[in-house]
């Protein structure tokens, strides 16, 4: 795992973009919809997206930076 470890960070930091940028598309797009009174046109996103993204994408992302801080106080 730490011989790759420059390659998973490197690919958590792309999804991590990748993801934050669509959230920011979908923030602009019903700001948008609401500024010109179509509030029907938003786009939701269940409750049910928000955790599968949290258990995805946040928590291994946690794990990694949690056991590479460990690895490095001890050694």
């Amino acid at each position: 795992m730490l011989e790759h470890k420059e390659a998973i960070i490197y690919h958590f930091s792309w999804a991590g973009f990748f993801l934050g940028f669509h959230t920011l598309g979908l923030s602009v797009h019903n700001d948008v919809m609401l500024a010109f009174g179509t509030p029907e046109k938003q786009i939701l996103i269940g409750l049910r997206l928000i955790n599968v993204y949290n258990l995805l994408m946040v928590r291994p992302y946690m794990v990694l930076m949690y056991s590479s801080l460990r690895q490095m106080i001890q050694h």
